[in-house]
This record gives C-alpha cells, sequence and structure tokens, in this order.
C-alpha cells in the first residue's frame, strides 16, 4: 500500500480539529526494520512508523495508526502513566482511543485493542476496573496455590474467569503500537525538568477523554456551519436567497417514527415534471435523480435528513 502522507493529514485535520495543532507540528518518521519501534509509537515529540508495518495498511488504516498516536500525545498518556501499571495503562489507553477512532468511521487495525465498553469510561476510570480485574485475579490465583486442590482451583478460577465480564478479559497483548518509549520520554522529561526546562505537556493531571471528544464533535459541527456560512454569505453578494443552516443530531430512536419517504415525497409533489420523484421506481432500478431534473424554482427550505445513521457531517 502506497503511502500519502499530506492526504493522511488532511483526514485527521477533518476528524479530529481539536487536535489539530499537534497533527500539523508533530514531527513524523518512517523507520526500516532495524528500528526499536516495529509498528506505531510515540515520544510525545515524534511519531514513529514502521515501513514494513505501514505498508500492510490500508489508507484508512493508516490514517486510524496516526491518529490513535496523535491522540496519545493530545491526551498526554505518556506523562500521566508515570507511578501506574505499565502495562494496565497501556491496556486502558488504548482501549478509549480506540473506541472513539471506530466510532468515528476508521477501521481498527489489526491486532488493536477492542473492548466495546471502553467508550463509557476515560483512561484513569477503565484503569482503575482493569486493575481491581488483575488483582482479583491475582489473589484467585494464589488462594488456589495453597489449597491442596492447586492445580484443579487455578483452571477452575481461569474457566469462571472466562466467562465473566468478557469485553475486560484476554485483553493483555500489546495491541498495534508500542509503549516501550514512554519510559523513556518520562526519564527525558524529568531530566528537563532538574535543568528547569519544564513543559505544560509533561504534568499528570487527569483529562477526561469523553469531554475531549465531545469537544471535537462540536468543533466539526461548527466548522461545517461556518463553511455553509461563507456559503451562502456568497449567494446573497450575488444576489441568491439568504438560507440558514442548522445542524443537530436528534439522537437514536428504537423504530421509526414516521414514513420518511411519504414525508419527502409530500414536501416536494409540486410538480412531476419539476422534481421527477416518480421517474424512479423498480422498473427503471431506480435511476432517476433530483439532480438530474431540471428545476428553475429554489424551495425556501431544505432538509436533510439522515435515517440511516451514515452521513456525516463533515460531508455535508
Amino acid at each position: 500500500m502506497e503511502f500519502n502522507f499530506e492526504n493522511i493529514k488532511r483526514k485527521m485535520l477533518r476528524k479530529y480539529p481539536v487536535f489539530g495543532s499537534i497533527i500539523s507540528s508533530v514531527k513524523y518518521e518512517i523507520v526500516d526494520a532495524t528500528h526499536r519501534v516495529k509498528t506505531a509509537a510515540t515520544d510525545g515529540k515524534k511519531i514513529y512508523i514502521n515501513r514494513d508495518y505501514l505498508s500492510t495498511l490500508s489508507e484508512d488504516e493508516q490514517v486510524f495508526v496516526f491518529s490513535h498516536e496523535v491522540c496519545h500525545i493530545g491526551l498526554n498518556h505518556i506523562f500521566r502513566s508515570k507511578d501506574k501499571d505499565k502495562e494496565i495503562w497501556n491496556i486502558a489507553t488504548d482501549a478509549v482511543i480506540n473506541q472513539y477512532l471506530i466510532k468515528d468511521g476508521l477501521p481498527m487495525a489489526k491486532g488493536g485493542i477492542d473492548i466495546k465498553d471502553a467508550l463509557n469510561y476515560d483512561a484513569d476510570g477503565l484503569y482503575k476496573i482493569l486493575m481491581e480485574k488483575k488483582e482479583k485475579n491475582k489473589q484467585q490465583n494464589q488462594k488456589g496455590k495453597n489449597t491442596e486442590n492447586s492445580q484443579n482451583n487455578s483452571n477452575e478460577a481461569s474457566e469462571n474467569s472466562e466467562g465473566k465480564d468478557k469485553s475486560f478479559d484476554d485483553v493483555s497483548h500489546i495491541g498495534h503500537d508500542e509503549h516501550s518509549i514512554w519510559e523513556d520520554a518520562i526519564k527525558e522529561a524529568e531530566i528537563e525538568k532538574k535543568q528547569g526546562n519544564n513543559n505544560q505537556h509533561k504534568e499528570q493531571a487527569r483529562i477526561n477523554e469523553n469531554e475531549i471528544f465531545e469537544n471535537n464533535e462540536k468543533e466539526k459541527i461548527k466548522r461545517a456551519q461556518d463553511v455553509m456560512s461563507k456559503i451562502y454569505d456568497k449567494r446573497r453578494g450575488l444576489g441568491g436567497v439568504i438560507h440558514k443552516v442548522y445542524f443537530d443530531d436528534i439522537g437514536k430512536a428504537s423504530k421509526a417514527v414516521t414514513n420518511w419517504k411519504r414525508e419527502l415525497r409530500r414536501s416536494i409533489e409540486l410538480e412531476d415534471e419539476q422534481w421527477g420523484h416518480k421517474f424512479s421506481d423498480k422498473s427503471n432500478g431506480y435511476k432517476a435523480r433530483i439532480e438530474d431534473v431540471e428545476c428553475d424554482e429554489q424551495p425556501e427550505t431544505e432538509i436533510i435528513l439522515d435515517t440511516s445513521g451514515s452521513v456525516r457531517v463533515e460531508l455535508l
């Protein structure tokens, strides 16, 4: 798979404007097979990705991987890892980031940590749950060793563990990226701190990932509104009709609240020849399209109603 970095950056900037400054300023380095990074990683200053690993990814998966590393930087996961269980913190941060990237329509790179429930927590909250589970499993294993049937009890505990909280089990693998260089980054930051070179990004203060990604969605909607406003301002300058555009998410419905096809048909059923909605049916394979039919008049109100959940704000 070819690597078009500028295209990947554009996609990241559209999807994650809240991390725009990081996407634009952070350094990116493609490394070869001799480098310690075999997949992807970041030390907070630079994002590394192995050329061989990169070649196995589709472009959308490349966007996923680079966005994942940008999120680690923007959410300060490296320096928040200090004094934490490294493996569990790695799992917690990866799990939360991955679910938001998946929610944004990006395909997760193979080997990524996939915990569906992670969307309900910030990294610290998920870390706490995973640590409690690790401690519980440790106690169960220790208890099994202290009994006469230690082997049997150990197997039974393992079987019971596999049947419960499956979403938080089987996540001990490293994931698609590597965090081994985080410790070096922390040591370097400590040295800089002693030398008086403080950095605001190297604080351990808790960050709520959920709030950051919610703000990102708001920013995307605001940018879409700004773009549409510029378009209509231009129309107004050319003597066109002034329109006001609203973007809103009305949430999810368990069942259809009305027949949207009927509502749309009624709203445009002024003249058959004008809109041509009746020319699109089974007989012609639904080939007729509204944009194929000439229309001199512009409706005063245009409504785009997405009932499938497949249309994203940036597409509008």
